[in-house]
């Protein structure tokens, strides 16, 4: 399923990881009904009523090529991101990697780390990078390039790390 949402092989982690910008652009979009419902959810019924549960649909791959998907949130965009990462076994990697869940307590924000593990001058480094769907989603649907920031500017001082988890 990864290979058709993505079209890329899921050995190839870095072809995936650009795969999924399309697949997500193409399949679905940031769920905006959902937040708005959210929003009024969260800071003016306090919690007493769950707005969200009608806009919420399947999010898997095969909801998404079905049409079934209605959008998507931050963490839904990273559980799909890490279960593309790890589709299969590490040692089939062209470079293993392990996909995690970041999360942004400032913002209640998710999105997804890719991390590696490698030898350099006999040392175990493990270099890690992010990427978040979200942001790459809502470049098309509200064309917020400009103030998201594109490439390595999209994560500035925006996003922060107060926990990464090995699996969402």
């Amino acid at each position: 399923m990864i290979e058709s949402f993505t079209g890329k092989s899921p050995k190839q982690p870095k072809a995936v990881l650009e795969g999924l910008v399309d697949g997500f652009r193409d399949d679905t979009y940031y769920d905006i009904p959902r937040y708005l419902a959210g929003s009024v959810e969260d800071n003016i019924l306090f919690g007493s009523v769950d707005l969200r549960e009608h806009f919420r649909t399947p999010t898997e791959y095969s909801a998404m090529k079905a049409g079934e998907t209605a959008g998507m949130f931050c963490y839904e965009f990273t559980w799909r991101s890490v279960e593309a990462l790890h589709s299969v076994p590490a040692h089939e990697q062209d470079v293993p990697v392990m996909g995690a869940k970041v999360y942004d307590e400032r913002h209640k924000h998710v999105y997804t780390g890719v991390a590696s593990a490698v030898k350099r001058d006999g040392e175990l480094v493990i270099p890690m990078t992010f990427v978040d769907y979200t942001h790459s989603t809502l470049y098309d649907d509200l064309r917020l390039r400009w103030l998201l920031g594109e490439g390595l500017e999209g994560y500035d001082k925006r996003h922060r790390a107060t926990d990464i988890y090995w699996q969402p």
